[in-house]
């Protein structure tokens, strides 16, 4: 069984040969998941400095092809303004396109910011 770019990814991010997790998961090209683990990577500094900024770049390309979890990050980042300007309204739009794709966690997070106030009218 021939395993793919993706899942040999995967495999090496496990290991802790993150280069090499690097290197499959780029391999993967168009594949959301792939993108979203490199967002991940990136964020986190595992293997490389700490790159919010690639994060967002990436995580943008994931959401895009309706990756919700990537969505849900890009939200994160917007809120906490890391790796970009500080943004509650672009947080929420973030989070509800995360909600829109499937993501729990961002329909809390999309209630919570209505019933606080956070980048819209309390509601």
């Amino acid at each position: 069984m021939t395993l793919q770019p993706y899942d040999r990814g995967v495999l090496a991010v496990q290991r802790g040969a993150f280069e090499e997790a690097r290197e499959q998961l780029e391999l993967a090209g168009s594949d959301g998941r792939a993108l979203l683990l490199l967002g991940q990577l990136a964020s986190s500094g595992h293997g490389e400095p700490a790159d919010p900024v690639r994060a967002r770049g990436l995580y943008e390309r994931a959401a895009d092809l309706g990756n919700a979890e990537a969505a849900h990050n890009l939200g994160v980042l917007y809120a906490t303004g890391r790796g970009v300007p500080q943004d509650q309204a672009a947080a929420l739009r973030w989070y509800q396109r995360s909600a829109e794709l499937g993501s729990v966690p961002a329909l809390r997070m999309v209630g919570l910011m209505y019933g606080t106030g956070q980048g819209v009218p309390v509601d």
